[in-house]
This record gives C-alpha cells, structure tokens and sequence, in this order.
C-alpha cells in the first residue's frame, strides 16, 4: 500500500505541491525532509536531490534574520534573476557564437581573395618573365644581324681600297 500524506503533513510540509513549483522549490527542501516522506519512487527523491545539488551553488545562501515570507520572495526573485541571467547569458553566447562565425566566414573570404589575388600575381610574373625571354631573343637576334651588317658595311668599305692599291702595286 502506497504511503499517503495526510492534510496536516501536507499543509505543514516545505515539499507542499513540488510538482507544481518546479525544481527550485525542490532544491529548497531539506534533504532529510525529503527522505522522511517515504517516497516509495526512487526516482522523485533522485529528481529532488539532482536538483537541489544543481541549484545549491547557483543559489545564494539568504541571511539567517529573515523572515519566511521575505525570505521565499527574495528566493523567487533570485530564482527569477537567475532565471532571467541565464537567458541572457545564453543570448550573449549566441551572439558571441554569431559574431565569431560571422568573423569566421570574412577571414574565409580573405583568404580567398588573397589567395586569387596571388595566383593573378604569379600569373602576371609568369607572363612578364616570357615577354623578358622574348625580348632577350629579339635582342640576341638584333644584335646579330647588326654585327653581320657592321662586317659587311667594314668589308664594302675597305674593298675599294684594295682595289685600289692592287692597281697601284700590279701597274709596277
């Protein structure tokens, strides 16, 4: 037979209506109290102590002279900024996660761009060292033909002269 909370226990107990108020209720009862009940399902008083061990540290502890009634408002108000921080916190992880995604992507796109950037470079080196190549051949070929045309321009020159000695020299 299932254990049963009476009326009395259950408008006595700090475990009153857990199910409705959610885990930070549960992690404000005290451990033995929660063990006391009886709960025959292993896995509610896990659940509670779960919880309680989850928000024991995010919770700060509230000074000893307050009262009950103030005491649970500025629980439910630290639960609520606690709440409302981790939103918030989470909301700023997103944007930070966004804005590092968002840097991720530019830094992609630079590097791409660089990266086309070098190619057109090496490119343009290529196309600037056979344009060198070939006007170092126009060069050799230029300078080649002006020295067969100095030789040739020397040998016209000196050919009358020695026409004209050897009829200096053979009329003798």
């Amino acid at each position: 037979m299932p254990f049963r909370l009476s009326k009395t226990m259950m408008r006595h107990s700090p475990a009153r209506n857990v199910a409705s108020k959610g885990c930070s209720v549960l992690a404000q009862v005290p451990e033995n109290e929660a063990r006391d009940f009886g709960f025959t399902n292993i896995n509610i008083s896990t659940s509670i102590t779960r919880a309680r061990q989850a928000l024991r540290h995010r919770l700060p502890r509230r000074p000893r002279n307050m009262s009950a009634a103030s005491g649970s408002d500025a629980s439910s108000n630290r639960s609520l900024n606690s709440a409302a921080g981790r939103q918030l916190l989470h909301a700023l992880e997103e944007a930070q996660a966004q804005t590092i995604a968002q840097q991720a992507q530019t830094i992609t796109q630079q590097v791409q761009t660089i990266t086309q950037q070098v190619q057109t470079i090496t490119q343009q080196a290529q196309t600037i060292a056979q344009q060198a190549q070939i006007i170092a051949q126009q060069q050799a070929q230029i300078n080649a033909q002006l020295q067969r045309d100095i030789e040739a321009l020397q040998a016209a020159q000196q050919a009358p002269r020695h026409r004209g000695l050897l009829r200096l020299f053979s009329c003798c």
